[in-house]
């Protein structure tokens, strides 16, 4: 687990919750049930790269007080 994974999961919460609202809103009307499967996989996938993206400043932080 590092930073890097942890944004890349953030980004990818981010474009899921994002295209699945434009494509309800512009393109055809998505059922409700889906909509609200993406949002919470957006969050669950948000949610953890926030805690790796957190974990990883942490450790790199200990790291650099530790001789």
């Amino acid at each position: 687990m590092s930073k890097r994974q942890g944004q890349r999961l953030q980004g990818m919460g981010c474009v899921l919750i994002l295209t699945v609202m434009l494509v309800d809103h512009f393109l055809f009307s998505i059922q409700e049930g889906f909509i609200l499967a993406a949002a919470c996989l957006s969050a669950a996938l948000l949610i953890a790269g926030v805690r790796m993206v957190k974990l990883a400043e942490i450790r790199q932080e200990q790291a650099g007080q530790n001789p």
